[in-house]
């Protein structure tokens, strides 16, 4: 079975955004792929999150288990349960962090098409570029139980994304 990527959409800002929203997302793949290489202007930390939310739901129907690590400490795992938002930790580079750093971000969205439960995974790197070091590394896994294909994805900044963040959404076929 051969996977075939399809870009769907992508944007690289010239100023400063608040958020960013994918919509009318086509409904002719079987699974989605969100990459983003993001820095936001978070005063005073060196890595941020990221909100997410599918469809513009923000009811208590995403449930997400957290691994994460910061600056080469010991491991946190989270689970959160009916909760109105995925929050992605961490994804994204704050203000003190490196200038010009960007922190790549990842989201899978396998049968994004399905009106029961979706599973999504999300893989973020705060980064840093000083020396070797990475600020902070996490993956998830979570499910979205909004009953509904997904037709939109908003992505939110802790405080603001800057230029240069970019999006690019993808559509895969299992064929």
């Amino acid at each position: 079975m051969a996977n075939t990527f399809s870009l769907i959409a992508s944007n690289t800002l010239t100023g400063l955004a608040t958020d960013f929203t994918f919509s009318s997302i086509p409904q002719t793949y079987t699974d989605l792929l969100l990459r983003a290489n993001i820095r936001d202007n978070n005063n005073g930390v060196a890595q941020s999150f990221l909100v997410l939310q599918f469809n513009g739901v923000s009811t208590a129907v995403y449930s997400r288990t957290v691994l994460r690590n910061n600056n080469g400490n010991t491991a946190i795992s989270t689970r959160s349960g009916n909760v109105t938002i995925i929050e992605s930790y961490p994804s994204g580079s704050g203000s003190t962090a490196t200038a010009n750093a960007f922190s790549p971000f990842e989201m899978y969205i396998p049968n994004y098409t399905s009106t029961s439960s979706i599973p999504f995974s999300t893989f973020g790197i705060a980064e840093s570029n000083v020396g070797a070091t990475i600020e902070a590394e996490g993956i998830s896994a979570g499910l979205w139980r909004g009953n509904a294909a997904i037709t939109s994805i908003y992505i939110d900044a802790e405080t603001n994304f800057v230029a240069g963040s970019s999006f690019f959404l993808y559509g895969i076929k299992n064929t």
